[in-house]
């Protein structure tokens, strides 16, 4: 008979996961929306032509959304996202609020691109954990929860980043850079960086076949 995916119990599901998974991804989009407030600021000071700006954009495109499938490879074939749930969010973040500090296109686009691949691995490793930690019958609003979550953050970010400059100069933009150090230890004390669904473990853990003929 036709191979079956094991189904994850209700009594198992957590909704902190879920919390915590969409606070994830609300920080991730978060950081990921400071270029377009910072692209103003950043080209008078390096030099940024109208040509240059909307090749980094294209960079960031890239290496934050393109590049997901690759990302969401790896962490089929191999059991890369337990090394990567904790750091990801906050290397991003450390690398956009230090933008400052730049002081080259060269090093404006490298930048900018580690922010991309942090944002992009992230989104195939926070949906999957969701996935498998979910039960079938509450997947599709689960997953609606994890993704409003990303949206919320892009939304916020403007909103966020212009009041704090209005205040405070770019120098001080490494102290956004708390709630994702938060996250990560969240993330670690709840364990689910060992979670085996952070990685290859999911194929011959949740979805195991039933050898019933």
């Amino acid at each position: 008979m036709p191979a079956k995916a094991t189904q994850v119990p209700s009594q198992n599901f957590s909704l902190g996961t879920t919390i915590t998974l969409a606070a994830g991804h609300l920080l991730n989009d978060f950081y990921y929306n400071f270029l377009p407030i910072l692209l103003p600021i950043i080209m008078p000071k390096l030099g940024l032509s109208l040509t240059m700006s909307g090749l980094l954009i294209m960079v960031y495109a890239i290496t934050s959304n393109l590049l997901q499938p690759f990302f969401g490879f790896l962490f089929d074939r191999w059991n890369l996202g337990k090394f990567l749930l904790l750091p990801v969010i906050p290397f991003g973040a450390v690398c956009m609020t230090m933008i400052h500090w730049v002081d080259s296109q060269a090093m404006l686009f490298l930048i900018i691109a580690l922010v991309g691949l942090s944002v992009s691995s992230y989104h195939p490793l926070g949906s999957s954990i969701v996935a498998h930690t979910t039960p079938g019958e509450k997947l599709g609003s689960v997953m609606s929860y994890y993704i409003a979550g990303g949206n919320a953050g892009y939304a916020l970010a403007p909103f966020v980043v212009v009041l704090f400059l209005a205040v405070y100069p770019t120098t001080m933009l490494p102290w956004l850079t708390i709630p994702a150090f938060l996250f990560a230890l969240l993330c670690a004390k709840k364990k689910l960086h060992r979670n085996p669904d952070t990685g290859s473990d999911t194929a011959s853990g949740t979805h195991r076949r039933d050898s019933k003929e």
